[in-house]
């Protein structure tokens, strides 16, 4: 699975194991593939549009800035 956002991604390396995949950023940890979605959701959060907006707003109201 691969991430449209990001470079992220994570490969099945083994089948049949409960602990078969491997993520981008962690290549020496098995993951299960549930381990492995959940390695893949904080990248695409992170790299989103509405993320950044959502920090700039954040920033902007607490220097009392519009």
């Amino acid at each position: 699975m691969t991430s449209d956002l990001t470079g992220e991604a994570a490969h099945r390396v083994a089948d049949g194991w409960e602990l078969e995949w491997r993520l981008s950023r962690l290549p020496a940890r098995l993951l299960s593939r549930a381990q492995a979605l959940a390695g893949m959701e904080p990248a695409e959060i992170f790299a989103g549009t509405r993320y950044q907006r959502d920090v700039i707003l954040a920033v902007r109201a607490r220097s009392g800035r519009r």
